[in-house]
């Protein structure tokens, strides 16, 4: 291969992959900025497969959501949990947010065993039980502060 055809080819390649390179590598980078955001107290909720907060984790964040179902590895194994400020999450023993136990968590709130939960009319409790969940926003702004009719009057 002659020199001048192999620099032309180095080139070409240089400005076709390098551009793409770029991308990908912003990309990974937004969504492990992203990710290190919600691992922090930014989600909504946190799932742990081990007591402790240990094991594998499962995040949900936004202001509501409805999951019907948890992933095949958390269904029935989740042993901790964490719930946001302003958020509350009703837990159900059965899928499709159903079943004759709820447990209802709001957050501030950090569960690091819920083998320390009992089961209402059971002798159980809800370590590994948790089958599906709904996530509700429950934060309320400050109202607007009431301007004393006095005070009112002075500002006219």
């Amino acid at each position: 291969m002659d020199k001048d055809v192999f620099r032309e080819l180095l080139c070409t390649v240089r400005a076709t992959l390098i551009p793409i390179a770029m991308k990908a590598l912003f990309a990974l980078s937004m969504l492990a900025a992203a990710t290190q955001t919600c691992a922090q107290s930014t989600c909504a909720l946190n799932l742990w497969a081990q007591p402790n907060g240990n094991g594998y984790v499962r995040q949900q964040h936004c202001d509501t959501v409805t999951v019907d179902l948890l992933t095949a590895d958390l269904q029935d194994g989740v042993r901790s949990l964490q719930v946001a400020d302003g958020f509350t999450v009703l837990f159900y023993q059965a899928e499709n947010l159903f079943g004759p136990h709820i447990l209802a968590v709001t957050g501030p709130r950090r569960i690091d065993d819920l083998a320390t939960m009992p089961m209402l009319s059971l002798n159980r409790n809800w370590d590994n039980a948790i089958a599906s969940f709904s996530i509700a926003c429950t934060y309320v702004p400050d109202p607007q502060p009431v301007v004393p009719p006095m005070v009112a009057g002075l500002a006219r």
